[in-house]
C-alpha cells in the first residue's frame, strides 16, 4: 500500500497538468470544432457539445488504465 500513494499523488499532478495544458490550447484557438456558442444581445452561451465526450472519454480511458494497472 505504500507504494500506492506516490503513485496516485503523480497521477493526479499529471492529470492537473494534462488539464491546464487542454485549457490553454481551447484559449488560443477559442473552442473545439462543433461546440456551440450563442451569442445575443445581452446574453452569451457556450455548449461543449464536442468537448464533453471528448472529455469523458480521456477520463473513462484514464480509470481503465488505473483499473488494469493496480486492479
Amino acid at each position: 500500500m505504500g507504494a500506492l500513494a506516490p503513485s496516485l499523488i503523480a497521477a493526479g499532478l499529471g492529470l492537473a497538468l494534462l488539464g491546464v495544458l487542454i485549457a490553454r490550447a481551447l484559449e488560443r484557438s477559442g473552442h473545439l470544432a462543433g461546440d456551440a456558442r450563442i451569442e445575443r444581445d445581452h446574453v452569451r452561451r457556450y455548449v461543449p457539445v464536442t468537448s464533453m465526450p471528448l472529455v469523458s472519454v480521456c477520463l473513462s480511458g484514464v480509470t481503465w488504465a488505473i483499473r488494469r494497472w493496480f486492479g
